[in-house]
Formats: C-alpha cells, structure tokens, sequence
C-alpha cells in the first residue's frame, strides 16, 4: 500500500503538478469537499459522512471526496466532471480535481469482478455489522469474499488473490491491518458489556432469566449519550449437548438483546459447547461438532457477521483519525493451533486499544485455551481482558482483567444483576462503570488509559 501510494504521489507530482494531500486521513471538517475544489487538494474517504457537503466518489481504484456534477455536467475551473461510483454502488457523476483524475486513471478499473468476489452494487453473502453496507454486505467499497462470506479490500479483488503480505492459515486469511470485521468510522469509543445469562438447572428452558436479561438491554439501550456497541462474555444456555433446547434459549437471549440496535460481538462460553469448562468443541477438537456448539456459530457469528467460527476480531477507528480500537473475540472452548495462530497474529497488529473478549477468566485453567491464549497475551499490548464464567462481578486491574458474569444467571456472591459501560473520555482514558440494572445506578467506577494502567 505504501509503495502504491508512492507512485501515485509521482504521477501527480510529474503530470499535474500539484500532489494531492491527505491521502490517508478522512475528512474532518464541514468545508473540506469545498475546498477540494477550490485548491486542487484530493481528500481520500471511505464513505459519504468522510466529506461532509460533499460525495465520496470511487474512481478507478482510489475514492476521493467530491461534488455533485451540476445538471449540464459542468464542473468549476480546476476540476472535471467524472463518473464514478458511491460506496452504496451507485453509478454517480462528480467534480473531481485534476490530480486526483489523472491518479485514479493511472490506477485502471476493473472491467469484470474476479472469480470468488462480490461487487459492492451486488448482492452477497457478507455482513459489516450495521454499518452503511453496500449491497454485498460490506463497508467502505469493500468486496464480498464468497469463501467465508468475509469483506476483502478493492486491491485484493482486483488483484484476484489476498494481499500482499497476508498471511495463510487453511481457510483464514490474515490481512496485514484491519481485523475480520470492519465496524467502520464512529463518533467515539463507547460500549457495554454483559455475561452469564443461562437458567439454573439443565433443560430449564421455563426457568430462563428472560426478564432480568430483557431489562438489562432495555437499560443498555437506554443509555445516554448512546453506546455504540456491545460484547458479551458467553454461557447463553445450560442444555443438553445435542438436544433441542440449547437452541431455544439462544433463541429467548437473542429476542431480549433485539432491544439494543448496535453490533453485538459475543464470546462462546463452555455451555456453547458441552457445558463442561475442560470442552472443546469444533472441527478436530475433543469433543467434535455439537448441536450446541452449531447453534451458538450460526445464531452468534454467522447470521450477524457472516463468519463460520467463534473466534474473530472487529475493528473500529475515531472519525477523525485520532484512534483505532480492535475486540478480538477468543474461544477458549473451542481452541485449536489454527486459533492460537491466529490470535497471536491478530494481536501483533498495531491499534489504540486492544480488547479480548474470552470466556473464561485467567484463574479457569482448565479450558483448553485458556493457559496458551494467556501466554499468547502476555507478548502483545493489551488494554483490558474481558471475561466472565463466574457469575459475579469483579475486577484484578494489576493484570488488566475484568470479569462480568452477572447477567441473569444464578450469582455466585452478593453483587447485583447488571452490565458494565466503558466509555472514552477527551483525554483517551476509558471510564468504566458497573451498573445495577435495578437500582439504576453504578456500584463500583474505574478508569485505565490505553496500557489497562490504572489512572485517578
């Protein structure tokens, strides 16, 4: 990428002689698409909000932030009136600068898609998680991978092949940055975190914790300023392996969670696959593929995110620039090297906040993940370790550890039922709180800076 950029940065400078700015930063302020035009400086964008007054327009293999063309395609002195296309996949007509039309022609388009990617104007098997998808399910003009029904960028699916320097492992492919989702540019880095809600006995479809877990996503929903999303730290179900009731009680979790509107990422737990911690659970594992273990990947990852397994990651970066956050998702009862591989190499990939979200907590050593994926942590950043298996609240901040397990299943200590919210504040601290559905209020605070240190 950086290379690619450096020859588009000499075309300009020899064809036009003006090189375009700005070519990794969004757009930041309500003029810019203005002045764009104004001084011949190329804003890059992902979508329309990146040029507020303006369209984000794809032209050959770059998108830039532009104007509407005027009705008798007429375009102010300095630009051209182009065709390009909107991230929806809409063909659009645009006054481009010339710079940026002389990069995006030496770029080329793309006559035909390549065999195995989905075109963001066609329909695909893809899902970015609320955000502006385009009609293959992605974000930002991304293409649809029909293999693992994952978002690929416009390089890889002109290229016909990953990109440069990704890394292989059997059906993954490891991108050099960017995760396995992408939730795209928001306003801040706010969240909640839930955990632990299955009924107390085994087969207890009638005794589910439906209305403590329905409250506390109403509440989650309620919150202000709004969270932009939300994880949860598994145990969904308490059921037999391969019977039918695990299922209806992903079913009743999943009506109570319809309450909140963002993305929701979560974490398999050991009641996802057998319901003993020691399980492990999916292709080549111990224990196999379970009904349960199927259940929980189709109703938790695959439908909403379009992935095939419980291990993953999404990403997120601040509008303007000023931060990225990743949520990787491990499976501590589904673990296998493909995973561990997988992990380390995900965690070596530079953000401003790294968050795991994992089942079991450090001191539940006898999932089979949880000691190799503890190992795997200690060599990489690390803001908080999100957890729960143990249903109560509680947090080791030396070892940057939270654990919420508090979310409708039978308390093992006097904490309250509720969540927690973590939230940035404006001098990159996060604020966490722990709510008490009931009372309506929080019963323990902390905060912790980018590192998981503690700060005042």
């Amino acid at each position: 990428m950086i290379h690619h950029t450096m020859r588009i940065l000499l075309l300009w400078l020899l064809m036009a002689g003006t090189a375009c700015a700005n070519l990794s930063a969004p757009v930041d302020s309500a003029d810019s698409a203005q002045n764009s035009e104004k001084t011949g400086i190329c804003t890059a964008c992902i979508i329309g909000e990146d040029c507020p007054g303006g369209l984000c327009a794809r032209i050959g293999g770059q998108s830039w932030c532009a104007t509407a063309c005027d009705p008798a395609g007429a375009c102010p002195t300095g630009t051209s009136c182009t065709a390009a296309q909107a991230p929806s996949g809409a063909a659009i007509q645009v006054c481009v600068p010339t710079p940026c039309t002389l990069a995006a022609s030496a770029t080329g388009t793309t006559s035909s898609v390549c065999p195995g990617y989905v075109d963001p104007a066609s329909p695909g098997c893809c899902h970015c998680a609320g955000q502006n998808c385009t009609a293959n399910g992605c974000y930002g003009g991304w293409y649809c991978q029909t293999q693992g029904c994952l978002c690929r960028p416009a390089s890889e699916a002109e290229a016909c092949g990953p990109t440069p320097g990704a890394e292989s492992l059997g059906d993954l492919v490891i991108q050099p940055k960017g995760g396995d989702i992408d939730g795209g540019a928001v306003d801040t880095l706010d969240f909640a975190i839930v955990g632990d809600t299955r009924p107390p006995f085994k087969d207890g479809t009638d005794t589910y914790p439906t209305a403590i877990i329905t409250a506390i996503w109403q509440h989650i929903a309620a919150e202000q300023p709004p969270l932009t999303l939300a994880v949860t730290t598994g145990d969904y179900v308490f059921a037999s392996t391969n019977g039918i009731q695990g299922a209806q009680q992903l079913d009743l979790y999943l009506k109570a969670r319809q309450a909140f509107s963002g993305p929701v990422l979560h974490a398999m737990g050991n009641h996802e696959c057998t319901g003993y911690t020691a399980s492990n659970c999916g292709e080549g594992a111990s224990d196999g593929v379970t009904g349960l273990y199927v259940a929980f990947v189709d109703k938790m990852v695959k439908q909403p995110f379009g992935l095939k397994r419980p291990f993953w990651s999404y990403w997120v970066h601040a509008k303007n620039a000023s931060w990225t956050a990743k949520f990787v998702v491990v499976a501590p009862n589904a673990w296998t090297a493909q995973q561990a591989a997988w992990l380390d190499a995900e965690l070596s990939k530079a953000t401003t906040y790294t968050f795991v979200l994992r089942h079991e907590p450090s001191y539940s050593t006898t999932a089979p993940g949880t000691l190799p994926s503890q190992a795997i942590l200690k060599k990489h950043p690390l803001t908080l370790l999100l957890t729960g298996h143990s249903h109560t609240y509680s947090r080791d901040l030396p070892n940057r550890e939270l654990v919420v397990g508090n979310g409708g299943a039978p308390l093992t200590s006097d904490v309250p039922y509720g969540y927690v919210t973590v939230r940035l504040q404006p001098d990159g601290t996060l604020h966490a709180a722990a709510i008490d559905y009931q009372a309506g209020k929080s019963f323990d605070e902390f905060s912790v800076n980018a590192a998981g240190q503690v700060v005042k």
